[in-house]
């Protein structure tokens, strides 16, 4: 399963912000709520302001997901971490995941 919106064009010389993923859940029973979670990340992400595009990628047979983010600036990613990873939210990005990979980097082009 492999999901890919691009929400906004970036310039052919924009420097842009890649934040990539990988995320293995620990059983099957964290799969559903996984995939719930990455929806609401997904509308959330639709309504933010320096969103690029955003992917998931998913080996649910597996239980292993990636992500992948383009951002026009840092800050506007620490904008929408910050929010999904308020105190009060009770949830982090994966909750349910082994241990998993973040990987971030500043690349050229749209």
């Amino acid at each position: 399963m492999e999901i890919w919106n691009k929400l906004s064009p970036a310039g052919d010389d924009a420097e842009l912000l890649h934040v990539a993923t990988y995320l293995p859940l620990k059983g099957w029973r964290h799969v559903i709520p996984f995939l719930a979670m990455s929806m609401r990340i997904e509308k959330q992400l639709k309504h933010s302001s320096g969103v690029v595009s955003y992917g998931l990628r998913a080996k649910v047979a597996n239980r292993h997901f990636w992500t992948l983010s383009i951002w026009t600036e840092p800050e506007a990613h620490e904008r929408v971490h910050k929010f999904r990873a308020a105190p009060n939210s009770g949830q982090t990005i994966c909750p349910v995941g082994r241990q998993g990979r973040c990987f971030r980097g500043v690349g050229r082009g749209g």
